[in-house]
């Protein structure tokens, strides 16, 4: 995810590059969401580089009133938000409270600032609200997630929305693209795949993966009803972690590889563990105290010991040497036991990193009451 509240004045080959690799070759090929702000100077046409590359998510801004905002918009402030046919979404860009820098380096006197304005304050809006969308589904490709955020906008304002050329998610508009971005569509948007209306040509290589997958001849009204085909010659595979629903109207065609399946999100391979105190009662170690999987066949543990100021290793490999590291990452403990002394140690997050005799880095964290 990369939100850009900044404009160059001449194109540049580096930037275009580097805006290209990001698209295609970010989040190991998914592709990494790059939003831009439109600029402020109330023209017809998006500042560089938002306007250089169609993959980009353009943002204007929108005034508390649901209109462009243009010098005349009801908040009084006399700026315009760029618009034109790069528009994607809109945002609110007027009167943003946000965090400032500390102290003098800051535009206000305190830690924050209510009067951020601009499509500046516009694009985070909808980086955002990417970032939601891909806490729900991380495996969607860059275009998907902008293709869900075009989807799902709301229509606000006196504006004429209608179906342009090129703009395929939708009814937009050349001061408003498809409209308001709406969280809470986008994530449901994400969480739930609607198929219908689509053909998987022959040649077709296609893995679509979702929470929840809808396919057939009318599960959304978003789009036109229609059957689903996977044609002949196509390879295409549903995987949901939840749930696959195949309704009246999907159709297989004999010659074409199909396959579905569900792929449920993995949890930890092991409760916290235990620990047995004096009087026999067994409790939970305190949440400071955690374990992690570092690698096959290959946990490693931290348990305290009630009746001591210890803790102690376990590993199913030998332990070689161990480190204790704080969390401005000062080495405060080095030892080749596997039982550590923590009594000296000041309350706070551990970092412990045990070095096995084969020479794997196992790592775990260690809270010290």
């Amino acid at each position: 995810m990369i939100s850009n509240s900044w404009h160059w004045g001449v194109s540049s080959s580096f930037i275009d590059e580097g805006i290209s690799y990001a698209l295609s070759q970010g989040r190991n090929g998914k592709g990494c969401v790059i939003v831009f702000s439109a600029g402020n100077e109330n023209k017809n046409g998006a500042n560089y580089p938002a306007n250089s590359n169609d993959s980009i998510i353009v943002v204007g801004a929108i005034s508390p009133c649901g209109e462009r905002k243009n010098p005349a918009s009801c908040d009084g402030e006399r700026w315009g938000s760029n618009y034109g046919d790069k528009i994607d979404v809109v945002a609110p860009g007027v009167k943003i409270r946000t965090t400032d820098n500390v102290g003098t380096l800051g535009r206000t006197f305190t830690d924050y600032m209510s009067d951020f304005n601009g499509t500046s304050s516009a694009c985070p809006h909808v980086a955002a609200v990417a970032a939601l969308v891909l806490s729900v589904n991380p495996d969607l490709t860059q275009k998907q997630v902008a293709d869900i955020l075009e989807s799902t906008s709301q229509k606000i304002g006196s504006y004429t929305y209608s179906n342009t050329f090129g703009r395929p998610n939708g009814i937009w508009n050349n001061e408003m693209g498809y409209g308001l971005v709406d969280a809470y569509s986008a994530v449901l948007a994400a969480k739930n795949e609607y198929i219908q209306n689509k053909t998987y040509a022959s040649g077709t290589s296609i893995i679509e993966y979702y929470p929840e997958i809808f396919a057939g001849y009318s599960v959304t009204d978003a789009v036109p009803y229609g059957n689903v085909v996977v044609k002949s010659g196509s390879n295409v595979t549903f995987k949901a972690t939840d749930a696959i629903h195949l309704r009246s109207g999907f159709r297989v065609e004999k010659g074409a590889n199909f396959r579905a399946y569900i792929e449920p999100v993995s949890q930890p391979s092991s409760p916290a563990p235990s620990m047995i105190r004096d009087n026999g009662d067994e409790e939970r170690i305190p949440t400071g105290i955690n374990s992690i999987e570092t690698a096959a066949n290959n946990s490693f543990s931290i348990f305290p010991n009630p009746a001591t100021d210890y803790v102690t290793l376990s590993s199913t490999e030998p332990i070689s040497q161990t480190m204790l590291y704080n969390l401005n990452g000062q080495l405060v403990l080095q030892t080749g036991e596997t039982e550590i002394d923590v009594s000296a140690l000041s309350a706070g997050v551990y970092i412990v990193h045990a070095q096995t005799a084969n020479g794997q880095l196992l790592t775990a964290k260690f809270v010290h009451m």
